[in-house]
Order: structure tokens, then sequence, then C-alpha cells
């Protein structure tokens, strides 16, 4: 029954996590092991190590490998941390359900024991009463004395032995001619003379003296623990004689207890550390009864309990009773398991999950008689999963964002490439030329926007370098001063920081600059915008907080979404935050925001600090120009309305042009060739292979052919070669700064 019950707890668990999956993901290991528990803790070692093996092979085989690039952990790592943990919870319930059979049995020896003694006491009194009724009766009660394994002591009323079995002896270890007339008092420890002192002037009155247990002396010295009962002893005519004790070995059992308390005071430090109570609910009486770390757990002050369900959904947030009352329903109907995920209300108005996993027990006729289960707090658990779901949302925004900017970038690209040409002719009419330079406006207003959203995708170039972070904001606290409203004050407060942020100068400073900006607008009726800087281990940060309206929750989970934007229409892009999110997380950083409505917000980032040796990595081309020369240019480009432009560029240039469609192309083209290129122009986003394989391919072909990349977005960063980081142009440019850069490196030694 047990191994079953064992089974259906891990079923239960496996079924739990498969109906919570969508929302659980990845934390699905905390049911199976509160499974495990219960199996060892109610079935003993052998259901808890068979609700083990089971729960690890649906792990490992339907739990794990799906969720194992969530958390960024192999399956072998998780599940030999999951059976550590598991080993773990089955031999502390396997131990605390031996000793709780232990227990229970020595209750029933002590039962056994206190009724054998009585009916031991009856019968010494009987015999001693019936003593000149014959031999054969003396002979029938020296037997019951000899053949007994407790002890059977007669004294006097001074404590001095009169009689003394073989049981005396097998526990004392003194034989009865070592005892007979000796003191009882050199069996007792000498801080207990007292009472036995007490015990004997007790008996003298005639009074009988209740079981109870005592620590006694072997004759070896070892210190044991018995059961003890006395009884007064009359003779025939009734005048007391002595007394007599009934006293057996309980030691191991005081062990057992011993060790089943300190298992179960473990038992409760591994409740407390996990976060984890126990609870019953009799259905017959509907008593609720809970154990202390529940009571933690819920809030409970000392003395208070919750002894009814009405005491407990008292406790339940308003929105999910509903839904807690039917699935205790289902459960004591049969429908399913117990297993469920709701929020408790802690006084003061606290709010915090809680995970209940239990079984319903059931009579011989399948009636529930008792609901028992575990309850944990997942508060943490539910926010690290809110948490990951917004950061997965904010990288699919950002690749959707990074995405959008690269094919604005290149149409902006063409735009501006057409723009270049038209100005440049002299036979267009003054209105047209007017219009062309309305164009080319748009299109640079354009490609900023584009920039800001590769800046929230991750996918702009940056110049990284080491950067003093104190520094830097005092350089711009002019700026940022002007930056406010007169009714807004700027206070400025730099610590100690554990060295140099590794991070781009310029967008740091305009990372600081957009969240001044949006202090300033959180505050139209004045207020005060404090920066902070300060040191955390190897980490810089840099806090912004204001004194404006703040944000509620909603807006809150929103705050550095691409284009959401509380401001009213035309006041904003709603592309401030989205860059600074952007720009933190891709030099390794991390931006936290707290607010509450009318409380203000404080925006937090934590900034690495450059490794020992960094060095600034960024292309830089020469400072000379040079001539064409009758250059050879290949143009590698798959977007066929960006290589025209490209290619034409060059063309009035006075360069001859070679084109390709992807890299492979551009490969094949060059590779074995008696007519290579002078240069190649390649970008990055190609079919078949990309432009930093064929730019590391060509180079390996030919060394010293130059290659200039182009992208819209650079992630991650190209490799340098030999030290010299790559040529990089940025999308959109102008025809007139490609021609540069194309002049720059073929004059470049």
């Amino acid at each position: 029954m047990a191994y079953l019950a064992a089974l259906g707890a891990v079923v239960l668990a496996a079924a739990v996590d498969l109906a919570l999956l969508p929302w659980i993901s990845p934390s699905v290991t905390p049911a199976f092991l509160l499974a495990v528990a219960v199996a060892a803790y109610y079935g003993g070692f052998l259901p808890g190590i068979a609700a083990s093996a089971l729960s690890v092979v649906l792990l490992a085989f339907f739990f794990y490998p799906p969720t194992a690039g969530l958390i960024g952990q192999t399956t072998i790592f998780r599940l030999l941390n999951y059976v550590a943990t598991a080993v773990g919870l089955t031999l502390i319930g396997g131990l605390a359900h031996r000793g709780r059979r232990l227990a229970l049995a020595q209750a029933r020896e002590n039962q056994a024991l206190r009724e054998r003694a009585e009916a031991t006491l009856q019968q010494l009194q009987s015999h001693a009463e019936l003593a000149r009724g014959g031999a054969e009766a003396s002979s029938r009660l020296a037997a019951i004395v000899t053949s007994s394994r407790d002890a059977i002591v007669g004294k006097t009323l001074d404590g001095v032995v009169t009689t003394w079995n073989a049981g005396a002896e097998r526990i004392f270890g003194y034989t009865a001619a070592e005892m007979i007339g000796q003191p009882i008092f050199r069996l007792i420890p000498e801080n207990q003379h007292d009472s036995e002192r007490d015990l004997l002037e007790r008996l003298r009155r005639g009074e009988s003296v209740e079981f109870g247990e005592a620590e006694r002396i072997r004759k070896d010295g070892e210190r044991i623990w018995i059961s003890l009962s006395v009884s007064p002893v009359r003779d025939a005519e009734g005048r007391l004689v002595g007394a007599a004790s009934i006293k057996r070995d309980i030691t191991e059992r005081r062990r057992a207890e011993a060790e089943l308390r300190r298992h179960q005071d473990q038992l409760r430090l591994a409740h407390r550390a996990a976060r984890t109570g126990a609870w019953h609910w009799d259905v017959a009486t509907r008593r609720l009864t809970w154990d202390d770390g529940l009571g933690q757990l819920y809030g409970l002050g000392p003395g208070e309990t919750v002894t009814d369900l009405a005491g407990f959904l008292a406790r339940v947030y308003p929105e999910d009773r509903e839904r807690v009352e039917a699935s205790l329903e289902h459960a004591l109907a049969g429908v399913g398991g117990l297993a469920y995920e709701y929020r408790i209300v802690r006084p003061g108005g606290e709010v915090r999950w809680l995970a209940d996993l239990g079984q319903v027990g059931v009579d011989a006729e399948g009636r529930p008689i008792y609901v028992t289960g575990i309850s944990l707090d997942i508060t943490e658990r539910r926010a690290a999963e809110e948490r990951l779901r917004e950061a997965h949302r904010l990288q699919a925004a950002g690749q959707l964002a990074g995405g959008i900017a690269h094919e604005a970038n290149n149409q902006m690209s063409v735009v501006l490439g057409a723009v270049h040409f038209l100005l440049r002719r002299n036979d267009l009419p003054d209105g047209a030329a007017a219009d062309v330079g309305l164009i080319r406006r748009a299109a640079e207003r354009t490609a900023t926007i584009t920039q800001q959203l590769l800046a929230f995708s991750r996918r702009q170039f940056l110049r990284l370098e080491n950067v003093d972070l104190n520094e830097l904001v005092r350089a711009a606290e002019p700026l940022l001063r002007r930056s406010l409203a007169e009714t807004q004050q700027l206070v400025v407060q730099t610590g100690e920081l554990p060295g140099l942020v590794w991070a781009d100068h310029n967008q740091l400073e305009q990372v600081l600059l957009n969240l001044i900006l949006n202090a300033r607008d959180a505050m139209p009726q004045g207020g005060q915008v404090t920066i902070e800087t300060a040191g955390e281990g190897q980490t810089a940060v840099l806090t912004v907080r204001d004194t404006g309206f703040g944000m509620d929750r909603q807006t809150l989970q929103r705050a550095f979404e691409p284009f959401f934007t509380t401001k009213e229409v035309g006041q904003g892009t709603g592309l401030g935050l989205s860059v600074v999110h952007g720009i933190v997380a891709q030099v390794g950083g991390k931006i936290e925001v707290a607010s509450q409505p009318g409380r203000g917000s404080a925006f937090t980032l934590r900034l690495p600090i450059a490794a020992a040796g960094s060095s600034p990595g960024v292309a830089m081309g020469s400072a000379a120009g040079a001539p064409p020369g009758g250059a050879i240019v290949l143009v590698v480009e798959d977007d066929e309305a960006v290589r025209r432009m490209t290619v034409r560029a060059l063309s009035e240039a006075g360069y001859a042009t070679r084109e390709a469609v992807d890299g492979q192309d551009a490969l094949d083209l060059v590779i074995g060739s008696l007519d290579v290129p002078d240069l190649v122009v390649t970008d990055l986003g190609l079919p078949r292979m990309d432009g930093y394989e064929l730019a590391r391919r060509l180079r390996a072909e030919h060394p010293s052919l130059p290659v200039l990349l182009i992208s819209g977005h650079v992630h991650p960063d190209p490799p340098p070669i030999e030290g010299t980081p790559w040529p990089l142009l940025r999308k959109p440019f102008p025809p007139d700064e490609l021609v540069r850069r194309v002049g720059e490196l073929l004059a470049a030694p």
C-alpha cells in the first residue's frame, strides 16, 4: 500500500507540473520533491526511494530537457542536484517514519508493561497473603519473578534490597549476592538521591507511586533509562513491610526518541529553509491543523491559530478563494489530486504566493476521511518567472525592432544615395531641389530613429573603452541642469567606485540624458532629481531618482517597450527608455526600476568594471584619402537596390566594380582568379556565407586584400584580425562617405 501511495504521489506531481508547465517552467522540481518527502514520511525509506527513482525518470525524459535552455543548466547537472536533494529528503522522511513507528510501538509496550506490572503486583500481594496456603502457590510466584525479563526488586522502607531476580541481573549487571542487603542508592545517580528518599517516605505513608521514567547506573558505570513502577508491600495482617518495584530498560527507546526529535528538528529546519509548512484537515470534524512552519508563512503571531476552513479562506486573496474551494471540492469528490497555486494576504496587507500539494485519505468504502498536504512559498519563484517572461517579451520586441531597423537602414541607404545623385544634377529645377531636400531630411530623421531601435535591440555599434563613471557624471552635470525646468532641482552624489566601467562614453552620456529627460517629464509641477554613484563588488551602480508622479504596475511592466509612452500624441517617440535598456544590456549591464504612483521612480544601472588591460575596440580608417587610380572594387550585397546604389557611387568616383549577391558567390569570383580585386566591400548579413566568414577566407587567401564591412547592425561584434579591428561602415551612409572610406583603405600601407 505504501508503494502505491508513493507512486500516486509522484504521478500526481507529474500531472500537476504538466498541467501548470506553461506557468511554472522552468521550476518543475518542487512538486516532485514534495512527493518524495510525503512518500518517505508516510511510507518509509523504500517507498521514498521508489518515489525518488520514478521522479528522476520522469524529470530526465519529460521535464528537464525542454526547459534546459531557459535556465542555462544541463539536464545531467540538474538531475544530480535533484538526486542529492531527493536522497536527503528520503533519509530525513524515512528516519522520521521509523521514529514514529518506534514511538508507537514503545507506547504499546509501555501500556502492556503497566498492565503486566499491575497484574504482577496484584499476584505478588495475592501470593503473599496466600503464602501460608501451600508450597505450590509460593513456587508459582517464584517462577513468575524468576522468568520475568523485567527487573523485579523488593526493598525495605529504608531502601535496602531484599529480593533481586534474573531480570535485574541482566539489566543492571549485579548478581543477587552483590545486591541483596545493599542500599538501592548504589543504582541511582547522586543528584537523584533526594527524589528516592521522597519516594520511600511516600511509601511509608502507604501511598502508591505512579509509573515514571528515571535514569539509573549499571555495574559497569553506564547510564541507562528505565520505566519504573513502585507499590507498597503488606503482610497478611495488612502491615506495611516493604516495597516492590518493576523496572524495564528503555534506553534504546529513549535513544530512538532523541534521534526522532533530532530528525524532526532537521525537518522543521528544512521546512523553514524551503519556506514550507504542513497542514491536516479532518473531514468529519472539519478541524484544520497547521504546523509552526505554515503559521510563519501566514504571518501568525504567538498563540494565534487557524482551526477551520473559514479561518483559512479568510486569509486567501479574495480573487483566489473560489478557485481554492473548487480545488478542494474536486479532490474530495475524487476528481483529481489536490494541487493549486494561490495568493494569501498576510497581516499588514503583504500578498504572497503559495503552492499547495496534498492527498485525500479514504476509508474502506472509499469515503474521504482527511486531507493532508504541504504548502510552499513560491513568491520568489513567481517573481522570477514574471521577470523571465518580461525578458523574453523584451527580447522578442528587440529582435523585431532590430529586423525592422536593419531593413529600414537598407532602404534609407538607397533613398539617401538617390537624393545625393539628384542633388548633383545641374538640370534639377529649384522647386524639385527643395523637395529633394525635404526627402533627405526625412530620410536622415528615419535613420536616427532606426539607430534608436538598434540601441534597444542591442545591435548598434559601440566604442567600448574605460570610462570613469564619476567623471562622466560631473562633466555632464551642466548639460543635465540645463535640461531641467527652473522648478526642478538636480542633486549629484558620487561615491567610491571599484574601478572604471567598460562602456561607450557617448552612449553612456545618452543614457544619463534620457533618464534625466524622463524624470523632467515626470515632474511637471517641479521636484528633485538625484543622481547617485556607488560600488557593489565588481559592479558600478548608477541611480537616477525623481520625485515625480511615478508609475503604476501596468506602466512599470511596459516601461522599456519601444514606442510605448504615456505622453500625449506627438510629444515623444516612446524610445527613450528603450534606448537606455538596449545600451545598458549591450555593454553587459543591468537596469532595474522601482516606482509607485505618487512616490516617484528610481532607475538603477549596474555596469561591469573594465578588466585589467582592456583597450578600446573600434574600427578606424586612416585620415588620408587616395585617388581611384583604376582600382577594382568587389561589391557584395544581397539587397539589389543597395548594391546598385553602392556600385554607382564607386563607378562615378572612377573605380572599376564587380558585383556578387552573397558570400559564396564572392568567394568563387576571387579564389583562383588571376584578376584579384584591389578591395572588397561586403555586407555582413549575407545568405549562404556571412560577411565575417567571407572576409576571413579572403584574407587567408590574400593577406594584403583590404575588406570594408558594411551593415546596419553588428551582433556580436566582429572579431579582430591579428589584433586589428575590421573597418566598418554603418548604414545608412551617403555615397561620399563610402567613397572616402574606400579611398582611405586603398591608400593605407
